[in-house]
């Protein structure tokens, strides 16, 4: 650490405390210990600064029986053990398990100062740590911790520019963790303003009819040697989209293959890599998770997916909404599709990026979801949720123009999130430099009335040597 102030003084943490204070465990075998009106705090009840409640509570007998310990509000109260560098203060009283300690601070030093520092060394304390499994520190330990403190007048001041300081910085980080909610709904936004029309108001292009749809389809089913499915005899009704889009179905604009579970004796070391649902992970095609081989792809060729198909993950968990992605498949890209997922390949009167944005909207999600089956956390959704979803179609170079528009849309939102996201990671920054500033005697001016730390923590000492120590004795017979 630099040169400190003259009027500071280097102190460690044990002679900046009048007594701390350790917990336990009341024996968990006797149930009505943990059924009363104490709340009983652990490493997990740690979360926020400020806690309020915990998880668990124990009786006024479990506090008689066991050696846990109840201590005061506002208290600070650290962990030693499981969950260094942790610092609360209670706003109830609360008993504390043997993982943490009470600390009681003498007239040397503000609480709220302490407990800024003991925030700034988190990671300090947790470096000091010792154990194989579960890390701790002694007391010893942690009364060695050496505190530069300044005179008492001069720590309020510091307190008071740090909460001026932190409740800015928390104004800033709240505002800055909303515009992830703000980017969706923008996008959102986009794609609804795209499928009504409104991003290319000024086209008049009418030259697909649906017989060519049908056409192109079952020319590519043939190619590809697949089943076209079986489309829905009714129009479909999509409204709010222009008029002169052509309404259809998507089983109508795509040749659908299904993945299998391929037999475990082809799988090997390297190969065609199969897709599986990992691999559909987050609304992205992630091939490095758990990747996995086959090698006679020819065997499997009618279930192979390559660049520019289409991939759907149809299984996820049950009523979470964490599937039926679409994913577009890269350039220079040839897979095998496993079961559960279904790939489908565009007509030549369908972009694959018009279908993919189609599929991110609410509209779809709703659609596609309720056709969910499945048991108590598994969710399965059948080709049907994707095949007889209704899409109002512009013409192919209407398409291309509103997928480069919704890209351009998307790319200013992404910019936005990303500067927001650096901006949270400086904010986080500039608070620790803060700190940093604060405990070397650069955050608030010097007073140099203020009486140095030194010369009151000398008279505290003396105090205490001069204070008369209890007798020690056997305790007198009763008569």
């Amino acid at each position: 650490m630099s040169e400190l102030p003259q009027s500071w003084s280097l102190v460690q943490l044990g002679d900046l405390l009048n007594r701390i204070v350790g917990g336990g465990t009341p024996p968990k075998a006797v149930a009505s210990y943990f059924d009363g009106p104490i709340p009983f705090m652990t490493v997990k009840d740690m979360n926020a600064a400020r806690p309020s409640r915990t998880i668990d509570n124990i009786s006024v007998e479990a506090l008689a029986a066991s050696s846990a310990k109840l201590i005061e509000k506002d208290t600070i109260v650290v962990a030693t053990r499981m969950g260094l560098g942790k610092v609360v203060r209670p706003t109830v009283d609360v008993a504390i398990n043997q993982d943490l300690k009470a600390l009681f601070v003498n007239e040397a030093i503000e609480r709220d100062f302490l407990e800024w520092w003991l925030r700034f060394s988190a990671k300090l304390i947790e470096q000091k740590g010792t154990g194989t499994t579960v890390k701790g520190i002694t007391l010893d330990t942690l009364c060695s911790f050496e505190v530069p403190t300044p005179p008492l007048p001069e720590q309020r001041r510091i307190v008071a520019k740090m909460q001026s300081i932190t409740a800015k910085s928390r104004r800033a980080r709240d505002q800055l963790d909303h515009i992830p909610l703000l980017v969706d709904k923008y996008k959102q936004a986009v794609l609804a303003a795209a499928f009504r029309g409104d991003l290319t108001r000024e086209w008049d292009d009418d030259s697909v009819t649906n017989e060519d749809h049908d056409a192109a389809r079952m020319t590519l089913c043939a190619e590809l040697k697949c089943r076209p499915w079986k489309v829905n005899k009714t129009q479909p009704e999509v409204r709010n989209a222009p008029a002169r889009w052509r309404r259809c179905y998507v089983g109508q604009l795509v040749a659908h293959r299904s993945g299998i579970a391929f037999e475990s004796k082809d799988f090997s070391a390297s190969g065609t890599q199969v897709v599986r649902l990992g691999n559909l992970y987050q609304a992205r095609l992630d091939l490095t998770r758990q990747p996995v081989f086959l090698a006679n792809k020819e065997k499997y060729a009618p279930f192979s997916a390559k660049a520019g198909d289409i991939l759907v993950s149809q299984t996820g968990t049950k009523y979470k909404r964490d599937y039926g992605h679409f994913v577009i498949v890269p350039e220079d890209t040839r897979l095998l599709v496993n079961q559960r997922v279904a790939c489908l390949t565009p007509t030549k009167h369908l972009n694959a990026a018009f279908l993919l944005f189609f599929s991110q909207m609410n509209e779809f999600r709703d659609y596609f979801f309720s056709h969910e089956t499945g048991g108590v956390s598994q969710g399965n959704v059948g080709l049907a949720g994707i095949m007889d979803a209704p899409l109002a179609l512009p013409s192919r170079a209407e398409q291309d123009e509103i997928v480069c528009r919704i890209k351009l849309a998307y790319t200013a939102i992404d910019r936005l999130a990303s500067e927001a996201t650096s901006a949270r990671r400086l904010n986080d920054r500039l608070y620790q430099t803060v700190l940093a500033k604060a405990f070397r005697g650069e955050l608030v001016p010097q007073n140099p009335e203020d009486e140095p730390a030194s010369v009151l923590l000398d008279r505290i000492r003396a105090e205490r040597g001069a204070a008369p120590k209890a007798m020690r004795g056997r305790k007198a017979k009763a008569a």
